[in-house]
């Protein structure tokens, strides 16, 4: 934890700027919605003043413990006059090195696999939850997957997903249900629950 400097008249200056510069970012988020919002004003006001205070003074509190210069208000940080000096044999360096040096390489993971199996469960979603423009999108786009599996354009594993995805979802709408239907239809054996 950083010491506090500085005499107690600069350190209290400086609470007093940071209260009342929290004091006015408060003052623009109550008050900012209001201004571009239709709802009434009383909706952004605080519900409950004591909470509020309790908030306030617990984030003080924080930016108190952690500030490490109350009279040097550019930020600029003065640096240990006694650093720690370790002395490190060299024989446990190389130990060190030789260890580090025998791990093997890791394939960084591949971020873009199943990426469009969940763009797909987005859509999905969007068809029965989005708002209108995201629905009319949504549904645009299940009508061309629908077409591509029609056409036999798609991948047995891409099909086998996204009919996998369409069967965790309750409550689809009738759009999803048929494509449901036609990925099953796309599927090698029996499906399950292809009827519902």
């Amino acid at each position: 934890m950083a010491h506090v400097r500085g005499d107690q008249e600069s350190i209290n200056t400086y609470v007093g700027q940071l209260r009342r510069r929290l004091a006015d970012k408060v003052d623009q988020a109550r008050h900012g919605p209001s201004k571009t919002s239709t709802v009434p004003n009383d909706t952004f006001d605080l519900q409950d003043p004591m909470l509020e205070a309790a908030l306030t003074d617990s984030t003080m509190q924080f930016f108190l413990e952690h500030m490490t210069v109350f009279d040097n208000l550019d930020g600029a940080v003065e640096a240990d006059p006694n650093p720690r000096v370790e002395a490190i044999p060299p024989d446990e360096l190389q130990d060190t090195f030789d260890r580090v040096a025998c791990i093997d390489s890791l394939d960084p993971p591949d971020l873009h696999s199943n990426l469009q199996t969940e763009r797909f469960w987005i859509v999905a979603d969007l068809v029965f939850t989005g708002d209108t423009l995201s629905r009319h999108l949504a549904t645009i786009e299940i009508r061309q997957v629908m077409a591509a599996a029609q056409r036999g354009e798609l991948d047995e594993a891409t099909v086998r997903a996204y009919y996998e995805t369409l069967q965790a979802m309750t409550d689809r709408p009738l759009l999803l249900d048929l494509l449901a239907r036609i990925l099953a239809d796309q599927l090698p054996g029996p499906t399950v629950g292809a009827e519902s």
